[in-house]
């Protein structure tokens, strides 16, 4: 077993050395805020720890629709323009009905830090962007949080209309990260103020929807009930598809659940989270382990 887990993180290393993903972010001693998503809870809906969202297959009627508000974490507070665009490749999910709420992450009294909201569905491609800045654009001063922190509210909020025809599995709602065909020409953005004047990604999370129960957990690619090296060389083969622009040869389930820590990507991390996490199993007996999500936090904390 020692021998193939060495194998095995000797082609993390080989992965991660010569097909890590460039680093977009060019001033690396700054801080860049976190953009993410979160739904609404209810009778139908089961938000999970790491924040999927399950929804019960007998819910989903004509109209069914899944309310998501999307949030900025911005601890420095040095932010004076984001612009989050979001997708959904599935044709079975629609974005609609986006609303900027009240109160807003940066809702003064005048209300002029808000601006204008819009989406587009072009040819399959489902795209919502929205924009928030500061009101005078030459002076450029940090945007003001309505709350103590920059996510005690919304930034955005915006409706998912779900077709009773979608199969069961896991749907990904994604930030926009490159510039794609999906009637705009530019990938999420935000500006901060600070010493290197930073323009450009923030931080993001996806939010990931799973219709019906989803045979398959974190970690276990090959369906097995085993998570071990297997399941990272699964990783790693299909990361190595991404990274040259092959086809996806996982379904929406393995997807779900080769992302480990729920970046929205699959990469060389994840097959090492894996592999980490099939070494610690090797050192506990039944019953005397957590599940990888909650190892991986508890371990990269």
């Amino acid at each position: 077993m020692k021998k193939t887990i060495s194998l095995i993180s000797s082609a993390v290393l080989l992965y991660t050395a010569v097909s890590s993903p460039v680093v977009i972010n060019s001033y690396a001693e700054d801080y860049i805020p976190l953009v993410y998503m979160r739904t609404h809870e209810n009778s139908a809906v089961t938000i999970e720890p790491d924040g999927t969202a399950v929804i019960d297959r007998n819910a989903i009627t004509d109209g069914f629709t899944l309310t998501a508000d999307i949030f900025i974490r911005d601890d420095s507070k040095k932010c004076w323009f984001v612009s989050p665009k979001w997708k959904c490749r599935s044709e079975y999910i629609k974005l609609n009905n986006i609303v900027v709420p009240e109160p807003h992450a940066y809702t003064e009294k005048d209300g002029q830090n808000r601006t204008g909201t819009s989406f587009s569905i072009k040819e399959n491609i489902n795209v919502a962007t929205y924009t928030c800045k500061v009101t005078d654009l030459y002076d450029r001063s940090e945007m003001i949080p309505y709350g103590e922190n920059t996510d005690d509210y919304p930034l955005v909020t915006f409706d998912m209309t779900i077709s009773p025809d979608i199969p069961d599995g896991t749907y990904e709602i994604y930030f926009l990260s490159e510039v794609e065909d999906a009637g705009i020409n530019k990938e999420s953005e935000i500006a901060m103020r600070n010493d290197s004047q930073y323009d450009g990604l923030p931080e993001m999370e996806s939010l990931f929807i799973r219709i019906g129960e989803n045979s398959l957990q974190k970690g276990d690619i090959g369906g097995d009930g085993k998570i071990d090296a297997t399941d990272a060389t699964d990783v790693l083969v299909e990361y190595s598809r991404l990274s040259t622009n092959q086809p996806s040869g996982f379904t929406a389930e393995q997807t779900y659940a080769a992302d480990i820590d729920n970046d929205g990507k699959i990469d060389s991390s994840d097959a090492s989270f894996i592999l980490t996490y099939y070494a610690y199993l090797s050192t506990k007996g039944d019953g005397e382990t957590i599940p990888i999500e909650e190892y991986i936090k508890n371990n990269n904390s």
